[in-house]
């Protein structure tokens, strides 16, 4: 994945989809819906992975800088599949939960941790949880997602001095 276009080569043809981002942090693919969500900073791109065109009107899934409440970094994205919800994180403690059946509307929004850092995010379907990774207090959160209730937290702090950057599921 290279930040400002994305090649792919389905048959012999190669094709390819200018971003027009600077950087990208981190890029999902949705196999039901043959979507690919890409995040670059305060966007959350969507590149329709039948026609490899970026897919809807606006091209970006939700502009964060134009909501005052919604304005902000995003730092990571987890799908729940079963759900059909795109969980995103964002500074400042928050997570937005976007309906994938209905991308353009606004997302809702819940604080996990006030004023922290959190960096990922991982969906576990099975016990439908959503676990969220917190820089600032060098723990994993359990985070019920329907309502956004933060269940526990696991600290990694007293096991050395070391950062965690990712999770895997």
């Amino acid at each position: 994945l290279i930040s400002q276009t994305i090649f792919a080569y389905p048959d012999t043809e190669k094709k390819f989809v200018d971003l027009n981002l600077a950087s990208v942090s981190q890029a999902v693919i949705d196999n039901e819906r043959d979507l690919l969500f890409v995040v670059s900073s305060s966007t959350i791109k969507v590149v329709d992975l039948k026609t490899f065109a970026l897919a809807g009107e606006s091209q970006t899934l939700f502009d964060f800088d134009a909501d005052e409440d919604l304005e902000g970094l995003i730092d990571s994205i987890a799908l729940d599949f079963e759900g059909d919800r795109l969980f995103a994180t964002q500074d400042g403690g928050r997570v937005l939960v976007f309906d994938l059946d209905q991308l353009t509307e606004e997302p809702e929004l819940f604080e996990v941790s006030v004023g922290d850092d959190l960096t990922r995010a991982v969906f576990n379907p099975n016990a439908n949880k959503l676990f969220v990774l917190n820089q600032t207090d060098q723990a994993v959160n359990r985070v019920d997602p329907d309502d956004g209730t933060l269940e526990a937290s696991f600290s990694y702090s007293s096991l050395g001095s070391f950062t965690l950057n990712d999770m895997l599921y």
